[in-house]
């Protein structure tokens, strides 16, 4: 009897252990207040959203770097995917990355960028896809310049944009922009270096109205201004004059009508 409820006792300790955390990990990191660790808590309630501003993911990712990872938020792992392999993000199209889907929303990931070649300081953008899929020579292709992040009066670290182009390097084809972005963030002044720890945002663009849509409205917009001047247009002297003479006109034959109820 009692070997039975001793693997009951054991059958219980390793369903609490899927559930939760060990106690010491159940510890905010920035006021060591311990968190509750119940064992019927799944999941997050409906409506809970990830979005960190610049300087937020920036903590995050320093939380990651600095102390062996002891000091992130327990939590985490659970709003930012950790890519492993030498090839990083750059190891499927973006549309095949974990929780990444079209509809505008952000995904956050960790990762660590190589370099392209063994010589020099460029940077493995090219999608390197092993699992057969056509990517069509997709690259991730750095706009515009890296910007400084600011924390604290002080500069702390540094973001890029990449957009993602298609048909890269083929020849006779032209280059195709797609509504892929990524942002990417890493810690200190300097250029990230090969294998250094970064966080990334990568998100599908939303396509916004046509060119030709909105030259349309602005046309359709223009002819009811232009219909509204030539209707509200002000007359000019001689038609005022016109006008003048017909009313005075008017109100001499509306007297001469009127009886004289003075002499009543």
């Amino acid at each position: 009897m009692s070997t039975s409820n001793n693997t009951s006792d054991l059958s219980d300790e390793k369903l609490k252990d899927q559930r939760c955390l060990t106690p010491a990990s159940w510890r905010c990191p920035y006021c060591d207040h311990e968190l509750n660790c119940n064992s019927y808590m799944v999941g997050f309630p409906a409506g809970v959203k990830f979005d960190p501003t610049d300087q937020e993911l920036l903590e995050h990712l320093e939380s990651m770097v600095k102390e062996g990872g002891s000091r992130a938020h327990p939590l985490i792992g659970d709003f930012v995917t950790t890519l492993q392999g030498d090839d990083g993000i750059c190891y499927t199209h973006p549309e095949n990355l974990p929780g990444v889907t079209r509809d505008g929303v952000s995904k956050h990931f960790f990762h660590r960028p190589s370099k392209a070649y063994t010589s020099g300081t460029r940077k493995r953008r090219k999608i390197q896809s092993k699992r057969g899929e056509d990517v069509g020579e997709a690259r991730w292709h750095k706009t515009g310049k890296t910007r400084p992040l600011i924390v604290g009066g002080r500069q702390k670290g540094c973001k890029k944009i990449l957009v993602l182009y298609s048909n890269y390097g083929k020849q006779g084809n032209k280059l195709e922009k797609t509504n892929w972005v990524m942002h990417q963030y890493h810690l200190g002044r300097d250029e990230e270096k090969d294998g250094e720890l970064v966080v990334s945002k990568v998100f599908y663009q939303q396509t916004q109205r046509s060119t030709t849509t909105m030259m349309e409205q602005n046309d359709d917009e223009k002819d009811q201004q232009h219909h509204k001047k030539v209707h509200c247009r002000r007359p000019s002297s001689q038609e005022a004059m016109i006008a003048c003479q017909t009313i005075s006109t008017e109100d001499v034959q509306e007297a001469s009508v009127q009886p004289n109820t003075t002499a009543l």
